[in-house]
């Protein structure tokens, strides 16, 4: 049930139309999620899902971006 409900959430934010589908994403995570999670947690949930699915791995390739132009040959 999970699994179908993020896949949702990831199609709903192929229709917004900002960089990231930034505001779309957790606007749909919150509709789509607000029955499973409770009322109290939803904007802690919310937040930490959005870093880790997709701020977290962002960081993670512009690290990683930077590490290998240190060691690109000139």
């Amino acid at each position: 049930e999970m699994f179908i409900l993020q896949w949702i959430v990831f199609l709903t934010m192929i229709g917004v139309p900002t960089p990231g589908a930034i505001g779309g994403a957790e606007f749909s995570f919150y509709l789509i999620f607000e029955s499973v999670i409770p009322t109290g947690a939803i904007g802690l949930v919310l937040g930490a899902w959005r870093f880790l699915s997709y701020y977290c791995q962002l960081a993670v390739g512009a690290l990683f971006s930077y590490l290998l132009r240190e060691t690109r040959p000139q």
